[in-house]
């Protein structure tokens, strides 16, 4: 497999900055700096599977009128603790056969000023412990389930600004978690120290 590693700037005025299309297998993703484009995505990967993109903290993605992430059909991980933005869609992502999951720790923000944040195509799991915001409008789509078997897990001091959308019609297996520390048990656990 390929490995990326950004520690200064990738930047396009094109439609995207970093382009890793059909059967872009075991591709590593390192970002500690900046990787934008101007005019469209900032990644592409479709249709690749093992793939690992880590946003870390202090580092940004950015797209421009497209998603800033583009992951559908592919299987790996995408685990941010910086900044990824659009002022369109943010991240798209529809798992291959391996399943995706997306981890934004608690220092990452996914953010959109005018589209749904994170759209969830099918078989991914999207795990929150930061922030995913429309920064627009608080009546916009922060998450949106658009296919099958998608999880959405929420940890404690998880901030979601929008709606969490589900559609419907022809989907099924679809889950929202929400996992929350017990004031009780943190009291015990206190009491004994």
């Amino acid at each position: 497999g390929v490995t990326i590693i950004n520690n200064g700037t990738i930047s396009t005025t094109g439609v995207r900055a970093i382009d890793a299309n059909v059967g872009s297998n075991n591709l590593t993703i390192s970002n500690s700096g900046t990787i934008l484009a101007s005019g469209g995505q900032g990644i592409r990967v479709q249709t690749s599977s093992d793939i690992s993109i880590i946003n870390n903290a202090g580092a940004t993605i950015t797209g421009t009128t497209a998603a800033a992430i583009n992951l559908g059909g592919s299987s790996g991980t995408l685990t941010t603790s910086g900044t990824i933005s659009s002022d369109s869609q943010t991240i798209q992502a529809g798992a291959g056969a391996g399943g995706l999951t997306i981890t934004n720790t608690a220092s990452g923000v996914i953010s959109s000023s005018g589209g749904i944040v994170v759209r969830l195509e099918t078989g991914t799991t999207l795990i929150n412990s930061g922030t995913i915001e429309r920064t627009d409008t608080a009546t916009g789509q922060s998450v949106s389930f658009r296919g099958s078997n998608n999880t959405l897990i929420l940890k404690e001091g998880s901030i979601l600004v929008g709606k969490i959308n589900v559609l419907s019609s022809g989907f099924t297996g679809n889950k929202l978690q929400i996992d929350q520390r017990s004031e009780e048990h943190t009291s015990e656990l206190q009491s004994r120290r």
